[in-house]
């Protein structure tokens, strides 16, 4: 009778649970929150990259963070890992972001301009790239997202005016025929100009996500203010999802598309939460989550969502907190935990990095929980173990005229030939993802040049470091290059790069 009544305790407990919706609340705080806060800042969207740091859009322009061992080593002064990006762009000022090949950014400006940024780690240049946008002479509502394809094509949402494709218009490998010079502090393009084409799918469509298929690399899905389209680039042809179980007149913004191993679709609304559709049974299926108080007008508002694991995603309630959502049985866990109390239940995104730590903004502060670290929240998408490795930044001759770098021909890091007369030059080189406060040092060897590993001070702070190679014979050799930080061992991760010395004709 006694263990009887312990599992009864135990079960109403768990009930508990699942009809408040709430998790890991527990004494230890998760997350920790970068002090912007404090002088006022608010920021509103991240961009993990591929190269491992995090673009945050913010109240002042941009922010960057390239502390991904521990996000909380980024401090708001002359040893930042963050740096602002103000002189272009008015506050409150950035659209959109995207990612393009080469680790190549793009944004859309508070002008709608489209620009991109050449190198992930200098956030304070930008270019613009061989269009002119947005549209000369024709009425235009404000960009509402960016996309990248893996065909390095360019497409551009707006809030109310449907949305735009520029083939190639993020692909910089093919700008080889690009000439852009100033005219009446103007830029125009006298050669290579890219076309952009304006889609329309119906009038007043607003385009707010996109996914490639996972199959067909030509079909594009798009979230729009009146639901689910897909778009074939091959045709330009373009129609809108009507389920077989869903009233054809049934309106909802689909914010964020997620694709599964099956090809069928996960997404994020601002009214009904998250939805699913199943593309061989044409079926739509909606999972609003748990509230309080509800009328037959309540909406359930997802900013975005990523994955947890592969039945499992983070979500950014925007009038909640952050939950995960399990498209098992399609509930949601809510991560009531006291770290997220300095902030207005108001979650508008949220990330998994590269490197495995999990991101979020709620009420315009930016949170971060190391995963490796907090257990109850680990994820099953495993760290990129490419991104603790060193690796080389650019290749640069004594005249300071650079043979490579990671925005210039990047593909001969792989295989560096040079001239016989080349055989002097800097390799420069970083990592990704460390503390300020860390102590890094490198060493690097060329077998047949070096007498071993050449191992160096360490450092604490961005440090420019670079490897001095004079005069190398005419033959094969590789580089190699390896790190360690802090107390840490050297790590297995290197970077290498074979380098060729021609023979004098």
């Amino acid at each position: 009778m006694v263990i009887f009544h312990k599992w009864k305790l135990i079960i109403g407990l768990a009930l508990i649970l699942l009809t408040t919706g709430k998790l890991f609340a527990q004494q230890e705080p998760l997350f920790n929150k970068m002090p912007l806060d404090s002088l006022g800042i608010r920021c509103y969207e991240m961009l993990c990259s591929k190269g491992g740091c995090v673009r945050i859009i913010s109240s002042i322009g941009f922010l960057k963070s390239k502390g991904h061992e521990v996000v909380g080593g980024i401090k708001l002064n002359n040893d930042s890992k963050i740096k602002n990006f103000r002189n272009y762009l008015a506050e409150d000022g950035i659209r959109a972001m995207a990612e393009g090949p080469d680790s190549v950014f793009f944004f859309a400006a508070n002008d709608n301009s489209i620009l991109f940024n050449f190198n992930a780690d200098q956030v304070t240049t930008f270019n613009w790239p061989p269009f002119y946008f947005p549209p000369v002479g024709e009425p235009f509502d404000k960009v509402s997202s960016l996309y990248i394809d893996n065909s390095g094509d360019l497409f551009i949402g707006t809030a109310a005016d449907n949305f735009y494709r520029v083939k190639e218009g993020a692909n910089l490998i093919s700008w080889a025929d690009v000439e852009m010079k100033v005219v009446d502090s103007s830029l125009v393009i006298t050669k290579g100009e890219r076309t952009v084409k304006k889609i329309i799918l119906a009038p007043q469509i607003g385009v707010f996500s996109f996914a490639q298929d996972g199959i067909d690399k030509n079909i594009l899905w798009m979230g729009t203010n009146h639901g689910l389209y897909r778009f074939n680039k091959s045709t330009d042809d373009s129609k809108i999802i009507n389920s077989i179980n869903l009233d054809t007149g049934l309106s909802f913004t689909i914010t964020h598309i997620e694709l599964n191993k099956e090809g069928n679709l996960w997404f994020s609304t601002l009214e009904k939460g998250m939805g699913f559709y199943d593309q061989q049974k044409n079926k739509m299926q909606f999972y609003p989550y748990p509230k309080k108080y509800k009328t037959s007008s309540t909406q359930y508002p997802i900013k975005t969502f990523c994955y947890k694991s592969a039945n499992e995603f983070f979500t950014a309630v925007m009038d909640s907190l952050p939950a995960v959502f399990y498209t098992k049985n399609g509930t949601y866990a809510f991560i009531d935990d006291s770290s997220l109390n300095k902030s207005v239940n108001s979650t508008t995104d949220i990330k998994v990095d590269q490197l495995g730590n999990l991101l979020l903004i709620k009420g315009g502060i930016f949170y971060y929980c190391s995963t490796t670290d907090k257990k109850t929240l680990a994820t099953d998408i495993k760290p990129d173990s490419s991104l603790l490795a060193p690796f080389i930044r650019a290749v640069i001759l004594p005249n300071e005229e650079p043979i490579t770098a990671i925005d210039y021909y990047p593909e001969m890091f792989n295989e560096l030939q040079l001239k016989y007369n080349q055989n002097s030059f800097k390799v420069y080189y970083d990592i990704n993802g460390f503390e300020s406060k860390k102590k890094i040092q490198f060493a690097w060897q060329i077998e047949g040049f070096t007498n071993g590993w050449q191992i160096l001070p360490s450092f604490n702070l961005d440090k420019i470091s670079y490897a001095s190679v004079d005069n190398l014979k005419p033959g094969k050799y590789v580089f190699e290059l390896k790190v360690k930080v802090g107390n840490e061992d050297w790590r297995k991760q290197q970077a290498k790069m074979v380098i060729i010395i021609a023979k004098p004709d």
